[in-house]
């Protein structure tokens, strides 16, 4: 494959995984040694489990494009979504509320036809979320887990491989769907009481400063009083972080 920081060409296999927008677990994968991702799709749709289910739509970036997926996710009974080119960053407010263009004419190319599908407000939403969605697994595996290289050679061996490397990362994203299950986020509360308790809070503080507090243990209490804090924010943080929806 070619390398994309220089003009050289390596030695390279090409991983494909399949992750479900909604709980972030790996439902196909596939490897292979083709240069770029055009015929990867259908391998990788292939990889779902009948089990698992026919996803209702698919995104994928501008690298699978061609119309011969396009059909084969059809025939599939999936809607496929697939970027027609790169699209420029920072394009401010005016792209996100800029008028819907006219609907292409029926003898239209596939690639007119799906530049127009992914403009629509269906369009929108469902590739909006593939950048939050399998980007984050992915990076998941190389910097979570620390895979960078295959340590086995062949192309069925290293499929072998990249295939448990996918169940462990489901089974490292189960545990976490399971915590957040058993120890689910409190429901936010209104403005008023967050403050009303804030409010509560520094003022119990204030009566056991004013209690212990004397002249000779000012020193002392204020060291006491910044392990407090520090402790209660790990306390605060550490759930939310263990589980936010794009956590590992």
């Amino acid at each position: 494959m070619k390398n994309s920081t220089n003009a050289g060409m390596e030695q390279h296999y090409n991983g494909q995984v399949a992750v479900d927008q909604a709980s972030l677990l790996i439902v196909g994968c596939a490897l292979s040694n083709h240069p770029n991702d055009q015929q990867e799709a259908e391998p990788t749709l292939d990889a779902i489990s009948p089990e698992v289910g026919t996803p209702d739509a698919v995104a994928l970036d501008t690298g699978y494009f061609s119309a011969h997926n396009i059909i084969a996710c059809v025939t599939r009974g999936i809607t496929p979504y697939i970027a027609t080119g790169r699209q420029p960053h920072h394009q401010g407010w005016q792209a996100y509320f800029a008028a819907q263009t006219a609907p292409p004419p029926e003898d239209a190319s596939p690639k007119e036809l799906m530049a127009y599908a992914l403009q629509t407000e269906v369009g929108k939403a469902i590739y909006r979320r593939r950048k939050c969605t399998v980007e984050p697994v992915i990076g998941c595996l190389k910097e979570v887990l620390g895979f960078r290289q295959f340590s086995l050679r062949g192309l069925a061996a290293a499929a072998g491989e990249w295939c448990l490397l996918c169940l462990a990362r489901n089974l490292k994203r189960l545990h976490v769907l399971s915590l957040a299950r058993q120890h689910p986020l409190p429901t936010p509360a209104a403005p008023g009481m967050i403050a009303a308790a804030v409010l509560g809070f520094l003022v119990q503080i204030l009566r056991v400063c004013a209690l212990v507090w004397t002249a000779a243990t000012v020193e002392r209490g204020l060291r006491r009083l910044t392990r407090t804090v520090q402790v209660a924010g790990c306390l605060l943080v550490t759930p939310l972080r263990a589980f936010s929806p794009t956590s590992c």
